[in-house]
């Protein structure tokens, strides 16, 4: 599991997503090829008609199966022949149904997946914002709880911004261990959204949020420190925003996936995770991220130095 955040208003959607890895609802301190809290479950998906991002809660791996590479995969070969996003997440729906029937769990429940795709349809004027779930054990509905086992079908369901609509609209959802996020954590994002904060307020309240959640006894040490970021802007001309948030000192950067699916003769493919990692004239490695303390407090990158006089110098 992990915990999921999606923020939208009419000006940007944000998406925050931790990074760890669990197995049978424990840390996978053990995973052999991979860090445990430096699972990347987000990406960009680009069609002809919308933009979204996108992340996954739930089984993670199995045997063979790796629901991050299955996720890029089924969401490339879903988006032909149309290239739309609602045709598109349909064929991933069924897609779904049918690449989770084989997979074989020990516990039921550990086969629980939910997908949450957010942003924009460029159709409408201005682009009208989409919040998708596609699940396999839980729904949009408000009215039944999540299911302990899942079911054999997947089921797609999505939210939109209301128009007309009496006050500015906005969604927020949370998916995964959304039991860890307190109430007046809830309200201050909402508040936020409310206010139409630009994004650089929503996502550091929402990176906030995150590790609050994971600090909370309700977590299970099922939600990491370590998250990612995306910030899509509702004008499709403005740039995707991809960003790694390191809750320790940092000398490599990872970014969301891509997928691309416009249809326009550019061809369909995925950049999977890209990280970076700057070295020196020596080819040592240079300090990429430092986490913030509070203004007084040494620097966590070791120069003896306050965070205020040093990294935390705007």
């Amino acid at each position: 599991m992990t915990l999921i955040l999606a923020l939208a208003n009419q000006q940007q959607v944000v998406l925050l997503s931790d990074r760890r890895l669990t197995r049978n609802g424990h840390f996978a301190e053990d995973e052999p090829d991979e860090e445990p809290d430096e699972s990347n479950k987000a990406a960009v998906f680009a069609c002809r008609d919308a933009r979204l991002a996108v992340a996954y809660t739930g089984l993670a791996r199995e045997g063979n199966f790796c629901t991050k590479q299955w996720l890029l995969e089924a969401l490339m070969e879903s988006a032909a022949p149309d290239f739309l996003m609602e045709p598109t997440i349909a064929r991933f729906r069924a897609r779904a149904t049918r690449d989770f029937a084989p997979i074989r769990v020990k516990r039921p429940s550990a086969k629980r997946l939910t997908v949450v795709l957010a942003g924009y349809c460029y159709r409408d004027v201005p682009p009208r914002c989409y919040c998708w779930l596609v699940s396999n054990f839980e729904g949009m509905d408000g009215q039944q709880p999540p299911r302990e086992e899942p079911s054999d079908e997947f089921s797609a369901q999505y939210q939109r911004d209301k128009r007309p609509a009496a006050e500015e609209p906005y969604l927020l959802l949370a998916v995964g261990v959304d039991r860890a996020v307190s109430g007046n954590d809830f309200e201050s994002l909402r508040t936020l959204l409310r206010q139409n904060r630009p994004a650089r307020a929503l996502v550091g309240k929402g990176v906030e949020v995150l590790r609050a959640a994971a600090e909370s006894d309700q977590s299970r040490h099922l939600i990491g420190k370590q998250c990612t970021s995306i910030v899509l802007p509702s004008n499709r001309a403005e740039d995707t925003i991809g960003e790694y948030h390191s809750a320790k000192v940092a000398y490599k950067r990872y970014s969301p996936s891509f997928i691309n699916a416009l249809g326009d003769g550019s061809g369909v493919y995925a950049v999977a995770e890209p990280l970076c990692e700057v070295r020196d004239a020596n080819n040592q490695p240079l300090l990429l991220s430092v986490p913030k303390v509070a203004s007084n407090q040494p620097c966590p990158c070791g120069s003896g130095l306050k965070y205020k006089k040093c990294h935390g110098r705007s």
